[in-house]
């Protein structure tokens, strides 16, 4: 099937941005990239259902450091990468998150007071392994309201893509997948917040860890957990459509439309040529507050031929929050006029496209002090062709234009009777 020359390709969005786009807020985070003093955490010996002993002075024991790595979601435990986590480990081993399964164990290590005053909505996440043996053995989360003073157990299904958790998932026996060497593979968790939680000076978070299975040897993994998130989803200043490129011959326009806007500062308009290293080529200024539909766009013209260029915009309000849009990519479109000849001509010019003629084509030749010697609309004809009569124009040597909508094409060619 042909196309005409004059059609748009507007390019498919790489990623949506959704009309109601929500970013997240944070309200407390720990890395446990310091020591457990530095932290702020603390460790409380439980005595309810058992309490703590020894093996030859050796316990399970919360321990912070990078003997077991804090490791990236569905990877396997691995010790000394860089990324200190929290865990439970049988103490004198260094040996990570591996514990005396015929020490009894029951101990707690909870955050410190938590502000979460103005807030309300929240979401705790958090990075962990575990998989304590039977179903004593396990580690589990809670939560106070009252600054340690009683502690809860946490309730409901979290969000996981862990089916070691099976069907909603269990915060009262957090367990992981179990790797080809025995390690446990780190999983993401999430979990609402109740509403209890909002809007109080201390809250607090805790994970405890328990193992009474003392006919059982000891056993790797036993628990551990990292990047403890509290956050909060705050809507975005603006409403808006996805982005989108429009591929020109000379140019490429992108644009986008907001339906609503607060606070809006405006747009920086970045671009890349590998869709990951982005510089900013402009900036377009927001309606700052509006209820109204704004249809924005930008035209990037310092462009090579060839490359695929790919843009965003980076929405930037008057408290400095920012955002990023979706990416689009665009290349400029090659000339569609494969063939003029003769050269030098004679009598008549042929110009040969490589899709059908758009019924605006225009040619203009020019001499070469910017004289246009010739200018007219050229009617379609059959193959692909434009034909016209060059016996009435002088001889020498001529610049040709070659107009179709927002397209022009340049060339030289020579003229003689």
């Amino acid at each position: 099937m042909k196309l005409k020359i004059n059609i748009k390709i507007v390019l498919i969005a790489i990623l949506f941005l959704f009309l109601s786009a929500v970013k997240a807020q944070t309200v407390y985070f720990q890395g446990f990239n310091t020591t457990l003093a530095g932290s702020g955490w603390a460790n409380t010996n439980l005595t309810t259902p058992w309490g703590n002993g020894t093996y030859f002075g050796i316990s399970n024991q919360w321990q912070n450091n990078d003997n077991e790595s804090g490791m990236p979601t569905n990877v396997c435990g691995a010790a000394t990468q860089g990324d200190p986590s929290l865990y439970i480990g049988a103490t004198g081993f260094g040996s990570g998150a591996a514990y005396l399964a015929n020490v009894f164990t029951n101990r707690r290590i909870s955050s410190p007071n938590i502000n979460t005053t103005g807030f309300s909505g929240m979401t705790l996440s958090f990075d962990y392994i575990g998989n304590g043996s039977g179903t004593t053995d396990k580690g589990y989360l809670q939560y106070s309201i009252n600054g340690g003073v009683s502690w809860l157990n946490a309730t409901g299904a979290p969000t996981t893509a862990n089916p070691a958790m099976g069907a909603g998932g269990d915060l009262n026996n957090l367990k992981s997948q179990i790797c080809s060497g025995g390690q446990g593979r780190w999983t993401n968790i999430t979990w609402a917040l109740p509403a209890t939680c909002d809007n109080i000076t201390n809250l607090r978070i805790a994970f405890v860890w328990q193992n009474s299975n003392v006919s059982v040897s000891p056993t790797d993994p036993s628990f551990a957990v990292d990047d403890v998130l509290i956050s909060v989803p705050v809507p975005l200043p603006i409403e808006s459509s996805e982005l989108t490129a429009t591929s020109l011959q000379e140019e490429i326009k992108i644009e986008w439309s907001t339906f609503s806007e607060k606070n809006n500062l405006g747009f920086d308009i970045e671009r890349s040529i590998n869709g990951t290293d982005f510089i900013k080529i402009g900036f377009i200024a927001g309606k700052l507050n509006c209820t109204q539909l704004t249809n924005y766009s930008f035209l990037d013209k310092e462009l090579k031929m060839n490359t695929t260029y790919y843009y965003r915009f980076k929405q930037k309000d008057l408290g400095r929050n920012y955002s990023y849009s979706n990416i689009v990519f665009g290349k400029l479109k090659t000339t569609d006029l494969l063939k003029v000849f003769p050269n030098p001509a004679n009598t008549e010019l042929i110009f040969i496209f490589n899709s059908d003629v758009n019924s605006n084509t225009t040619i203009q030749l020019q001499d070469l002090s910017g004289k246009i010697v010739f200018e007219d609309l050229i009617q379609p004809q059959l193959n692909n062709e434009l034909r016209f009569n060059v016996r009435n124009i002088p001889e020498g040597i001529y610049i040709y234009k070659v107009s179709e909508d927002q397209k022009n094409t340049f060339g030289k060619i020579i003229i003689t009777h």
